[in-house]
């Protein structure tokens, strides 16, 4: 029984469904008969021959999932005067897409995973009359009705490619990760076409040792494993969205990255870190921790001068700030925001009022993860004898 009578009571359901097959050609006299043996308000809409209409359950191997706000999918097909629920699934359908959607009658949305953010919604926010047949649904003013394949794509998780490995000896490499610390330390993009593939490509072109996929269709790059925290096990549990380009691969999960190296068994450098405190080459030594507050007084800094040959923000190790910093002369080396090198000449040791706990220096290195790289307005720093 169509969902749109709302009748509870089966005769007369039957009734209203029965006289819906006559033909509307019938007299006005039969029609009247049938409403006196039903409430007012349903011989209104009989007589005025109102056709609300319903949810097309499936079509071809597609199937009906639900009503979902806000817009769930994220190709624009088209909108159209003559849309309806089949020629919406046979354009995405044509297109390699497994999910289609319909919004406010009229447009057509195609896709291969729903995006974050949305949620299924009651089916009355779905209500509107195709454009092209006034007996189906096709969404609602700003919701939408969507479909997907059956039997369902489910993602699995790709091991390696090429160059790249994203799987120990158990399982696949999945790691968390936290906005406000990331796991890789460079967004390479977000896309809706993300594939494993795509992102490893992209990485490998800015000559990125490691690659991770997250929600989806993020892609992250890096060289070293930030803050080392403990893999998720098993993976599945946490990475397991399909990617926005390929349903077929696994592209991460939420706050969870499947994460792909390309250094041949070596494995990244890890976090948390800790300062690098043991001579260097016999003739640089650890200092301290130290203030470098020009940013938020407008002051000189501590230590003012970049190296000449400028570092890579992702490439920075203790090591490279060292050797760029002796290489235009100066006697002191030091790194800040874990990517950060400035070098100059004072007076060692440094006044105390510029000393700052050891703690405040708690960045990882973005290519060296195992040590510490300064912090926010400070600097970790060496000094050559």
């Amino acid at each position: 029984m169509p969902a749109w009578y709302g009748f509870t009571n089966p005769s007369i359901a039957g009734k209203v469904s029965h006289f819906r097959r006559k033909n509307w050609s019938m007299s006005f006299l039969v029609a009247l008969l049938v409403c006196l043996s039903l409430k007012p308000v349903f011989c209104a809409l009989i007589i005025e021959g109102r056709d609300v209409p319903v949810v097309v359950s499936n079509y071809k191997n597609f199937a009906v999932d639900g009503c979902f706000t806000p817009t769930t999918l994220s190709f624009q097909f088209s909108t159209s005067t003559n849309a309806t629920v089949e020629s919406c699934i046979d354009m995405c359908s044509a297109a390699n897409y497994i999910r289609a959607g319909l919004v406010a009658g009229s447009q057509c949305w195609c896709g291969n995973v729903i995006k974050p953010g949305n949620s299924g919604v009651g089916d009355s926010l779905c209500s509107t009359a195709c454009t092209g047949n006034a007996s189906e649904v096709c969404g609602g003013p700003n919701s939408m009705l969507e479909y997907s394949v059956r039997p369902p794509v489910v993602p699995q998780v790709v091991g390696s490619d090429g160059i790249w490995n994203g799987m120990d000896e158990r399982d696949a490499i999945c790691v968390p990760d936290v906005p406000s610390a990331r796991t890789l330390h460079h967004l390479q993009e977000r896309s809706d076409s993300m594939t494993v593939q795509r992102c490893l490509d992209a990485c490998l072109a800015q000559d990125f040792a490691l690659a991770g996929l997250e929600y989806g269709s993020e892609c992250w790059c890096g060289n070293a494993d930030m803050y080392g925290r403990r893999r998720i096990t098993p993976a599945s549990s946490a990475c397991n969205f399909p990617c926005a380009g390929n349903p077929a691969q696994i592209c991460g999960g939420a706050n969870a990255l499947n994460i792909y190296d390309r250094r041949s068994g070596k494995g990244p450098t890890v976090g948390p870190p800790s300062p690098f405190t043991s001579p260097y080459n016999n003739t640089w030594f650890f200092n301290a921790c130290v203030r470098d507050d020009a940013v938020l007084s407008g002051g000189p800094r501590t230590l003012p001068h970049p190296p000449t040959n400028p570092i890579g923000t992702e490439d920075m190790t203790p090591f490279l700030c060292i050797d760029r910093c002796a290489a235009d002369g100066w006697k002191v080396a030091g790194i800040e925001y874990g990517q950060e090198c400035w070098c100059g000449s004072p007076l060692v040791p440094l006044p105390t009022s510029l000393l700052a706990p050891l703690n405040d220096c708690n960045l990882p290195c973005t290519d060296y993860a195992d040590f510490s790289c300064g912090g926010p307005n400070r600097l970790l720093t060496y000094y050559r004898r």
